[in-house]
């Protein structure tokens, strides 16, 4: 924050769990992705979410199997934030919106591993308390 304003997290609550060991797609019966898409028919303007049961998407050989859902949100929705329930019932995030293709129909992200938590905690102790 600049100028003596607060943080998102200070003005609205605490922010979501982080899952680094979110089950695997067979594990889970329902998982909603958040963005804000920008490309028609939509303006970037406003917040909209897909929930869907998630099925599988390989790109190549050799690259982690990501998390697809079906979806209708297009360009500009990528990075907004993927969550199931967790074992309390509560909300985690678990991946984010990483691809889909331009004419929409479905999302991919990644599921949160070991390499995410080691960035995610190297970010946080650099940064926490700004």
């Amino acid at each position: 924050p600049e100028n003596g304003t607060k943080s998102l997290e200070e003005t609205v609550g605490n922010a979501l769990p982080v899952s680094f060991d979110a089950p695997e797609i067979q594990q889970i019966s329902g998982m909603g992705a958040w963005g804000y898409p920008a490309g028609p028919p939509y303006d970037g303007l406003l917040m909209h979410q897909c929930v869907d049961r998630p099925g599988r998407l390989s790109i190549a050989p050799g690259t982690p199997t990501m998390y697809r859902i079906g979806c209708t949100m297009t360009g500009g929705s990528s990075g907004g934030g993927w969550f199931v329930a967790g074992p309390d019932g509560k909300s985690m995030l678990v991946s984010n919106t990483s691809i889909g293709p331009v004419t929409s129909g479905w999302l991919a992200g990644p599921r949160l591993g070991e390499d995410a938590r080691r960035t995610f905690a190297t970010m946080s102790d650099k940064f926490a308390g700004q």
